[in-house]
């Protein structure tokens, strides 16, 4: 996700979370036998394994198709049990947005994750105007087709407005290229003049990218003629690992293909996964869900977002609120409150004191926090 929440007169004021300062432990994985966890301390860097550097082959024609897509036809309906997705998908064809409920069968879709432009991204009110205004015949120097040669793309399509964003009309290209009717991108796909469907998108933003059939991770400054794994490459500096709202979007999907700044794919999660794990400090076995993410501490987990930033100072704790598995309102406007409702809720939801190791920032704001394990109006319920 970016790091525009807010409308886009926010202030561009840049917040960095807080490192941890304390001495951490982190679940390496689960012992089979006594379905107990293993706990080692986190080694700095100068002691962690070091890993051959493998060149990937990349795509050699237009509109390649990794094999290691999943095996199922894209488009066909997941079961028919209850699970989260986004309301409004955007098609990927005629570019109008398409509107389902979980009730009726969920469809398999795409999503983006990427950094947000520095001079903001079109919205859903943009998308909206560009659809109501009629379809456009696509041309041959769009952005559509660009190196994809997509047939069965329609001739006419909101996507060939003349102010159709570029990164819209490539995103839609990736996952149409790769069989994929919807994708959902939400710095469009959410109505954020709704505070009520910013609220929920929110709280719901974590299990909608852990039910996408993939995830693209863009990285607008990363080139395709680069070896991702080679010491200081631009993978490894890339601002996608700097940003609050991508760590959740590393850890929910199962599937994540990371593309260059001209859309082709570098990697994925999987084949990257130890390069990523030096970069983010996130388990290899964490990242490709060999261990689960409930099983790894809390300050562990608070670790993981040290050194990443956000734009509103609230997004450091609702950014983080799926990777906890829990819900709280959003109010924007309510500053560094936000993360001490945060830390609240996580001492609520899980029975885990290492959040007290958690640096300075929760030494100066757990003191205003109760008690919670013994106050009399938690336990009644209010």
């Amino acid at each position: 996700m970016g790091d525009g929440w807010a409308a886009a007169s926010s202030p561009p004021s840049q917040v960095r979370i807080r490192a941890s300062t304390g001495a951490l432990s982190f679940v390496s994985g689960l012992d089979e036998r006594s379905q107990t966890c293993r706990i080692h301390p986190f080694p700095p860097f100068s002691e962690r394994r070091t890993h051959p550097v493998v060149l990937t082959p990349r795509p050699t024609r237009p509109g390649f198709v990794p094999n290691c897509l999943p095996s199922r036809r894209p488009d066909s309906t997941a079961s028919s049990m209850h699970i989260s997705i986004p309301t409004r998908l955007l098609d990927t064809r005629t570019g109008q947005f398409a509107v389902f409920r979980t009730s009726s069968g969920p469809p398999r879709y795409a999503t983006l994750s990427h950094v947000w432009n520095a001079g903001g991204e079109q919205s859903y009110t943009d998308i909206r105007n560009m659809q109501v205004s009629g379809q456009h015949p696509l041309r041959d120097d769009q952005d559509l087709l660009d190196g994809l040669h997509i047939h069965d793309a329609t001739s006419t399509s909101c996507l060939g407005h003349p102010q159709m964003s570029k990164k819209i009309r490539r995103a839609c290209a990736v996952a149409l290229a790769h069989g994929y009717s919807y994708i959902w991108i939400d710095s469009c796909c959410i109505d954020k003049t709704s505070s009520a469907e910013l609220s929920e998108a929110i709280n719901s933003m974590y299990a909608w990218y852990q039910n996408a059939a993939v995830s693209y991770a863009f990285l607008a400054d990363v080139p395709s003629d680069q070896n991702p794994r080679a010491d200081n490459s631009a993978f490894r500096q890339s601002r996608w690992f700097t940003r609050g709202w991508t760590l959740q979007e590393l850890l929910a999907p199962r599937v994540v293909f990371f593309l260059s700044r001209d859309w082709q794919v570098i990697g994925t999660k999987t084949s990257l996964g130890h390069t990523i794990e030096h970069i983010t400090t996130i388990p290899f076995s964490v990242l490709t869900f060999q261990s689960p993410l409930r099983d790894v501490s809390v300050a562990r987990r608070l670790s993981w977002a040290s050194n990443r930033r956000t734009t509103r100072v609230e997004d450091e704790a609702y950014s983080l609120i799926g990777i906890f598995d829990i819900n709280m309102p959003t109010l924007y406007g309510e500053g560094q409150r936000a993360f001490i409702r945060l830390q609240e809720e996580i001492l609520r939801r899980i029975p885990d004191q290492t959040l007290f190791t958690w640096g300075s920032r929760a030494e100066h704001t757990l003191q205003c926090i109760p008690d919670i394990r013994h106050t009399s109006w938690m336990m009644q319920g209010v």
